[in-house]
């Protein structure tokens, strides 16, 4: 309500402007005026002259009088009369102008042509048109409801509300009254890849039916609950798959320590629009758990590792991937056995000329291996050749055996035609699928004699003499005994050397043909010794048979020890190839 005065002399007009109500439906107030003359205290007499009264709200005349009189004294009071109008809201949205005039105000009835004018506006109260939503929570995980009020001023109206975040938007619901509960899609997600939480903004329409009256918007925060496996990358339990051909062709379905070379394959997807940043294999139990990165695309991330197994036992295979959101998932395990494997060994090796049957040799050796589940065959076969012959071909065979329970043997088997005059090579070869092989190769010597002589060219030692190595002297396997070197010529062709083995001398570089001996007891350690080895009295007796064999013999010039009461042992090995095969004793 206000209140305007326009004074003349003693008399005032005076018009009230009330809004007496709105109507939010109509969008519309209604305005009532009330206009009246009014004498100041303490006065008196005074007549007006006929006058006239016009009074306007907005556009709209309310009241045109004309032919007023009065007579006010001592604060008397004139009523021109009390006028409603109704106006639109769209047109006067806050306030609405006033315009009121009453003309000839005089004195003691004189007419003297003044005009009293009043021009105001009237204040309106807001009118509420569209609702104001709110939200019974301003932040919620994925999963659960929001409340969404409409607040409306009029339980005629109606809503629709949608969502906008980002690029994204769609309905959250039509025709709605007072409130709605809403469960934010998931897929919401996707427009913050590489955060826990964003934004979205609710938009409420009002609607008095078919008339949009406004819009509205409420912010809500969406987070993601890093427990829910709805937004945790997606990983499969790993694919095996093996890369040792000589396994997965030979073998079949088992995996082999040391030999299997797995390639660990496990695929994953981001969830909701979250790419895989890294990614591992785990394998357990420890000390062969591995990781590997991942191989990353756009959209399905491969991880791809190749690893062996150092240990048997049971492993379990697990695939690790962690998202750009930091979200982080352990695929199930994939359960496997390693089967244990060690490579074959050869042992008890023996080969002789049978002293019934000279031309006959004899042949014997072990082999132990693992079978694999008798999938893994251990071959044991021996070949002969002429200690001149440089090359191992497929004709020097003369025996081959197979099993399949993880031992084989050649058990002193006779191999007949080979001459008295001439020195062999036997190669012992023990192998497996996995083509881990041994070998040992035995040096037979020409029939032994006690001396043999060759026409002028050279004689022999305990041996045949034997013309295809073209040599002034030659030894049989039984060695030969002296205080110097024995020379042809002015060529060494064998020779004694008496303290030869030093202190720290490595057997390994004996290579050349001889027989060295060690007689005091103060030496110290001896490199690459048989496990026999004893301080006192020994002889080496070093036989080069040709540029890849040299065979090597470790006695003692005593019978018998303490701790060998019978007899002290001998030790012998071959170098085959650069490569010196363990030692032997007998």
């Amino acid at each position: 309500m206000a209140e305007w005065k326009a004074n003349y002399d003693k008399i005032s007009f005076v018009v009230t402007a009330t809004e007496l109500s709105t109507n939010i439906e109509n969008n519309t107030s209604e305005i009532q005026i009330v206009a009246e003359f009014k004498a100041d205290r303490g006065t008196a007499g005074y007549n007006g002259y006929p006058q006239t009264v016009t009074i306007k709200v907005g556009n709209t005349t309310v009241a045109d009088l004309s032919g007023i009189t009065y007579s006010l004294s001592n604060g008397g009071i004139r009523s021109l009369g009390t006028w409603t109008t109704t106006i639109n809201r769209d047109t006067y949205e806050s306030t609405v102008p006033i315009v009121a005039e009453a003309s000839d105000v005089g004195y003691l009835g004189e007419s003297d042509g003044v005009t009293a004018t009043i021009n105001k506006s009237l204040s309106l109260s807001e009118i509420a048109r569209e609702s104001i939503p709110s939200l019974h929570t301003t932040s919620i995980t994925f999963g659960n409801d929001v409340r969404i009020y409409t607040n409306r001023q009029n339980t005629s109206y109606t809503h629709t509300m949608v969502y906008r975040i980002g690029t994204k938007e769609g309905l959250v619901a039509n025709n709605v009254g007072s409130y709605h509960d809403w469960t934010p899609p998931n897929s919401l997600a996707e427009t913050f890849p590489d955060s826990l939480s964003g934004t979205v903004d609710i938009e409420v329409t009002t609607f008095n039916g078919s008339n949009e009256l406004g819009t509205n918007t409420v912010r809500l925060t969406l987070s993601i609950d890093t427990n829910s496996t709805a937004f945790k990358p997606h990983v499969n339990p790993p694919t095996l798959e093996e890369r040792n051909s000589l396994i997965s062709s030979n073998i079949g379905d088992v995996w082999v320590q040391g030999q299997s070379r797995v390639n660990i394959i496990g695929g994953s997807l981001g969830r909701y629009g979250a790419k895989i940043v890294s990614g591992a294999i785990i394998m357990n139990p420890g000390p062969n758990q591995q990781r590997a990165s991942a191989d990353l695309n756009t959209e399905f991330e491969t991880l791809s590792q190749i690893m062996r197994f150092t240990t048997a036992g049971t492993f379990n295979i697990a695939l690790e991937v962690v998202d750009s959101r930091g979200l982080r998932t352990t695929s199930d395990p994939k359960t496997i056995e390693v089967v244990a494997y060690n490579a074959p060994i050869l042992s008890d090796v023996t080969a002789h000329r049978d002293p019934d049957s000279p031309t006959d040799i004899v042949i014997g050796a072990k082999g132990v291996g693992s079978h694999l589940g008798n999938e893994n065959t251990l071959t044991l076969s021996a070949h002969i050749r002429p200690a001149t012959d440089t090359v191992w071909d497929d004709t020097h065979q003369v025996v081959s055996n197979t099993s399949t329970n993880g031992s084989v043997s050649i058990s002193n088997q006779s191999f007949s035609g080979y001459s008295e005059a001439l020195s062999y090579e036997i190669k012992i070869e023990l192998k497996d699928k996995l083509t881990s092989s041994q070998v040992s190769i035995v040096t037979i010597g020409t029939t032994s004699v006690l001396l043999d002589a060759y026409k002028d060219v050279g004689m022999a030692i305990g041996k045949l003499y034997e013309p295809e190595y073209a040599s002034s002297l030659q030894v049989g396997e039984k060695g030969l005994r002296s205080s110097g070197p024995i020379r042809v010529g002015d060529e060494s062709v064998m020779y004694v050397q008496e303290n030869g083995i030093y202190n720290g001398a490595d057997l390994n570089n004996f290579t050349e043909s001889g027989i060295y001996t060690i007689n005091n007891n103060s030496q110290g350690t001896i490199v690459n010794a048989p496990s026999s080895f004893q301080k006192n009295n020994i002889a080496l007796y070093v036989i080069k048979v040709s540029n890849t064999v040299t065979i090597q013999w470790f006695m003692y010039a005593s019978a018998a020890t303490e701790d060998f009461p019978n007899h002290m042992p001998i030790s012998y090995r071959h170098k085959y190839a650069n490569f010196w095969l363990p030692w032997k004793t007998l």
